[in-house]
């Protein structure tokens, strides 16, 4: 099963690119992450859209834009902490 964390991030347009290809793909070596999917927006516009690594490692699937991640039980946290 994959795990998914979402993550807010603030960056200018000319902060959005190659640097955040070469830091994603780092830290997803470094911490052993399967597949990533990012969105950054600015001002409500998408920035940037992309998906790195892989869905299934057994079958060696890579991430695509469409994937859809099962949330799981994690939902409870956030209500927990918005209640």
């Amino acid at each position: 099963m994959l795990c998914a964390s979402l993550l807010a991030v603030t960056l200018s347009r000319v902060d959005v690119g190659a640097d955040v290809d070469r830091l994603i793909e780092a830290e997803l070596a470094a911490k052993k992450i399967p597949g990533l999917s990012l969105v950054i927006t600015q001002n409500d516009e998408v920035v940037k859209r992309s998906v790195y690594g892989k869905a299934d490692i057994e079958q060696d699937l890579p991430m695509t834009v469409d994937h859809v991640f099962e949330s799981g039980s994690i939902g409870k946290s956030f209500t927990a902490v918005v209640i």
